[in-house]
């Protein structure tokens, strides 16, 4: 069941992108995914997929072990792509160092790992610093 929603939303994603190629006021070439708590799973998916993903900001990944669908099945498929994962130190869905293994299991230099005090609500900084990165990225 939860597979078969994860497939059809990165179904979904990659049918938006497609729209996106379609309308001539879009850069077709510079394609971000964002994602927050599952979302920020997603862009692991959807990153580890779709090459016209240029860059991707993964916030609170949350930890899903044992399902096939787990953000570190994808993690080894990332290293072309330049990554940042904002997490935080004190949440309830993963332990700072099960977030530094996922960040391991990213290879290439190409990514960063920013820690916030904070459980899984992230203070609001961190969009500032997400918006940062994909500028500095794309």
């Amino acid at each position: 069941m939860v597979s078969t929603l994860v497939t059809q939303t990165v179904v979904d994603y990659r049918r938006a992108i497609d729209f996106l190629e379609t309308r001539p006021e879009i850069d077709s070439h510079r394609v971000a995914a964002l994602g927050y708590s599952m979302g920020g799973h997603m862009v692991f998916i959807l990153g580890a997929i779709e090459p016209r993903i240029k860059v991707a900001v993964a916030s609170v990944v949350p930890e899903t072990k044992g399902m096939q669908i787990e953000a570190s099945t994808f993690a080894s498929r990332l290293g072309h792509l330049p990554l940042l994962m904002l997490m935080a130190d004190k949440d309830e869905f993963y332990t700072k160092e099960e977030a530094q293994g996922l960040y391991a299991a990213i290879p290439g230099k190409n990514k960063s790992i920013t820690f916030y005090n904070s459980g899984h609500s992230l203070p609001g900084r961190y969009v500032e610093d997400a918006v940062k990165w994909i500028g500095d990225k794309l």
